[in-house]
Order: structure tokens, then sequence, then C-alpha cells
């Protein structure tokens, strides 16, 4: 199968996940799902340029930011003994290695989906492909050392009284701040994931340059 016509699927390491999986090059066949995704990508270009025009100068440390959260939303900092600390800090960790030394990491494998989607046998061994290969990558993601790759990892959670939860990771390092939340009022987690993001805020010579601080600002806001 030629690279024109293949879907190719990467499986990596997310700090919002235990893997992101992407499916490139295969155009949409049914027309109202195209059209779903039109609306939804002009939705999302209208609300990045009403943020880019709502960011303003304005920073704080990430220490700054911890001690606003914690105020504010009633943060604490969970440990090793809590459900998801593990998968979360093995996935940031997979992310910063893939970002910043991936010459650490095997090369991100491709894998192509079956073209019939009515073959469930062929869509069966797809998904067994990739949980084996997103095991594989954990196992080589834990097994680098921190003497090959230093990290101070802090994650902070929140219950937000029947809303929610919301889990802001942390690494001093190399100054990565990840916000996500699960609950049944994901709208009031995301306003306050915002509040926080505006919070830490970009700095002018972020904005001008259009650095990965000023790019993740603006993902966020544009949700």
């Amino acid at each position: 199968m030629s690279k024109k016509r293949a879907s190719a699927v990467s499986v990596i390491g997310g700090a919002d996940g235990p893997t992101s999986v992407f499916i490139l090059g295969k155009k949409e066949k049914n027309l109202f799902r195209r059209m779903q995704h039109a609306v939804y990508n002009r939705k999302y270009r209208r609300k990045r340029k009403i943020a880019e025009r709502s960011v303003v100068p304005g920073t704080h440390t990430m220490q700054e930011t911890i001690r606003y959260a914690r105020e504010r939303y009633g943060i604490t900092e969970a440990d090793a003994s809590y459900r998801y600390y593990a998968e979360r800090k093995r996935n940031m960790k997979g992310a910063l290695i893939s970002r910043k030394k991936p010459e650490l990491l095997r090369e991100e494998k491709q894998i192509l989906p079956p073209q019939d989607c009515s073959d469930k046998a062929a869509w069966q061994a797809w998904e067994k492909q990739l949980r084996e290969w997103t095991e594989m990558r954990d196992k080589e993601v834990d097994a680098i050392s921190p003497e090959a790759f230093p990290m101070d990892y802090h994650l902070f959670v929140a219950d937000m009284e029947g809303q929610g939860r919301l889990e802001m990771e942390v690494e001093l390092l190399h100054g990565v701040l990840a916000i996500s939340a699960v609950g049944v009022e994901l709208k009031k987690m995301n306003v306050i994931a915002k509040d926080i993001y505006r919070y830490y805020g970009v700095s002018k010579e972020d904005i001008e340059q259009r650095t990965e601080r000023y790019q993740e600002l603006l993902m966020m806001l544009s949700m």
C-alpha cells in the first residue's frame, strides 16, 4: 500500500491519556460526519480567534500557579498511592521523552487499520496490535532511568463536590502544566482549567514568538 493511500496510525504516549492515537490520511466517507467535522472546525477556529484577542501579557511561576490552585480550588498533591498516579507519570514521561530526547525510544510504529470496516476479525487484530504496542512502549518508558531522563513530576487532584475531579500535572524541570477533568459538569471544570492556565499566563515574548506555552494556552481557551 502506498503512503498516499495508507491511513497511518501513530500511537504515542500523551500527558492527557494512556495513549494518543492519531488516524491520518483517511477521508471520511459519511457526508453527515464530514459536515459535522466541518462545523466543529469552524467553531474551533472562531473560538481560537476570540482567544487570541483576549490574551494579554502576564505570567506567574509554576510555584505561584500551584499556590493559586490550592487556595482557590483546594487542590492537594497526590502521591504514589493515588489510583492513577503511576499511569499519569508514565504518560508525562513518555510524552516529554518523545519531544525532548526521542533517541531514547525506538521509532514510533505505524499501524494501519483495516480497509474493510465490516471485517470484525481484522479490527480485533488491529486493536490487539495497538494494545501490544502500547504495552511495549510503556515498558520501554519505564526502563529509562532518572539519570538518562530526569524529571520533577507532581500530580495535584481536586474533587469538586460531585461535579467531577480535576487533575493538574506539573513537571518542574521542563516547565510543563497539564490539566484534565472528568465528571458530570465538564463545562464548569473546563472553566476552572482555563482560569488556572490564564493565571499561569504568557509573556509578551511568548505572544510575539508564538511559543509552545502560548500555543497551549490558546488551545485550552479554544475548548
